[in-house]
């Protein structure tokens, strides 16, 4: 099951028409999230709540994930761009709002 099912509470940005590659199964896919290594993950995992000891560690594993992922500059993108929560591209939110500002003074 793909972690951006229709109907799912998170956003699912439209597909491209463009062919980005070989998927799991052979084939060639039309979208950057067919080729993600999250794809067989709990989508929670994600999607910490809180942000104690046990968040953190969430979200660590969370980045693990996106670290071996062939596509992640494309999901940091469309994190930046869409303004999604949860951890997306190998960044949580305070490190998307921070990369969003800019370098500081």
């Amino acid at each position: 099951m793909s972690t951006w099912q229709a109907g799912s509470r998170y956003k699912q940005p439209h597909r491209t028409a463009r062919l980005l590659g070989l998927g799991a199964s052979g084939s060639y896919v039309e979208d950057w999230r067919d080729l993600a290594a999250c794809l067989g993950e709990d989508p929670e995992l994600f999607f910490p709540v809180g942000d104690g000891p046990v968040a953190e560690a969430q979200i660590e594993v969370a980045k693990s994930v996106c670290r071996s992922c062939r596509v992640i500059e494309q999901c940091e993108r469309y994190a930046l761009r869409t303004g999604m929560a949860g951890v997306w591209g190998g960044l949580d939110d305070a490190e998307r709002r921070q990369k969003r500002r800019g370098p500081t003074a």
